[in-house]
């Protein structure tokens, strides 16, 4: 047959892994296994340095003697890090529940739009608190 390329028997088959006495699955790399036990030797936990950098990075946005955009900036870098910890530290909660009766078939309740809606307005008020502190004050005409 023309075309058709005929392969050495010593040649892996299709699906055939190319060493098959290699890593198996689920093995973690040299590397990370050194990292891991250099962290566990120091009583280091990476969640740990996220919650820690967070909380000095809220505790300086609310120093009065810097600027706001700083205090602002400052917000912002903790709010990433509480964003990438929280997986870690909440489960996952249901997006919408169903729920009615005969006078009001369906009812969506979304706990958690309402809690994050609850405390964005509650870092906005604190943000406006702080700006209007940050203001000289008008003496009274």
């Amino acid at each position: 047959m023309a075309g058709t390329r005929v392969l050495p028997e010593h040649l892996w088959k299709k699906g055939q892994s190319g060493n098959p006495s290699g890593k198996a699955k689920g093995t973690l790399a040299k590397r990370t296994q050194e990292l891991r036990a250099k962290a566990k030797e120091l009583g280091v936990d990476p969640i740990d340095v996220m919650i820690l950098t967070m909380l000095e990075l809220v505790t300086a946005a609310r120093d009065k003697n810097i600027e706001l955009a700083e205090r602002f900036h400052f917000m912002e870098r903790a709010c990433a890090i509480a964003k990438d910890a929280a997986p870690y530290l909440h489960p996952r909660l249901q997006a919408v529940e169903l729920s009615g009766n005969d006078e009001q078939p369906v009812r969506i309740v979304t706990e958690a739009r309402e809690r994050a809606l609850g405390a964005i307005l509650g870092l906005a008020a604190s943000i406006a608190t702080a700006a209007n502190d940050d203001m000289p004050q008008r003496a009274a005409s």
